[in-house]
């Protein structure tokens, strides 16, 4: 007869001296086990978010191109280290994600490189990355739908709510500030 129990969530646990469940797992809890990292992302985005704020145009563009190659990087990492059984959503959004970077970095380097243009190919690349984020946000909201249509419901409506106001008064007032046409 096995010590072990069902405990849950694919944790097994063994039964201890006076029959409580027991571990079979060293060191912290899994509650305290991506405190540090939780607290290390935190800082680390505070000090992005600081440097992009009160930083030159160069240091911006930098801190942008740095800070979407990082996310690109952590959804690889994620897939790999989740063992992920339907990777194309995370894959999709990698994809998309890498795709806008360089459309970032394109148009970034065309306003320090004479000669360079935006248009064209910078474009077909921008909606080819939308397209590829707007699939894997589809695919996971499919994946949830038969089960909680009321969720996905009030998935978007918080979605609208959240980004209509976002764009009235913050990154439309910008845009006109800046010049830019915001048809």
């Amino acid at each position: 007869m096995s010590n072990a129990v069902n405990s849950g969530p694919g944790l097994p646990m063994e039964k201890g001296v006076e029959g409580e469940p027991v571990s079979s797992r060293a060191g912290p809890s899994r509650a305290l086990a991506g405190r540090p990292a939780t607290v290390t992302l935190g800082v680390a985005s505070a000090l992005v978010l600081a440097a992009y704020l009160a930083g030159p145009a160069p240091l911006r563009a930098a801190m942008l191109l740095v800070s979407s190659t990082v996310a690109i990087l952590a959804l690889g990492a994620g897939v790999r280290l989740n063992r992920l059984t339907d990777r194309r959503p995370w894959t999709l959004a990698a994809v998309g994600l890498a795709l806008l970077t360089v459309v970032n970095a394109w148009w970034y380097l065309s306003d320090r490189v004479s000669g360079w243009s935006t248009g064209g190919l910078t474009d077909l690349l921008q909606i080819a990355g939308y397209l590829a984020m707007l699939s894997a946000i589809l695919l996971v909201v499919v994946r949830h739908a038969p089960h909680d249509g009321g969720g996905v419901i009030d998935a978007a409506v918080v979605g609208v709510a959240v980004a209509a106001p976002l764009w009235e008064f913050v990154m439309r007032p910008r845009l006109l500030a800046a010049g830019h046409s915001t048809v």
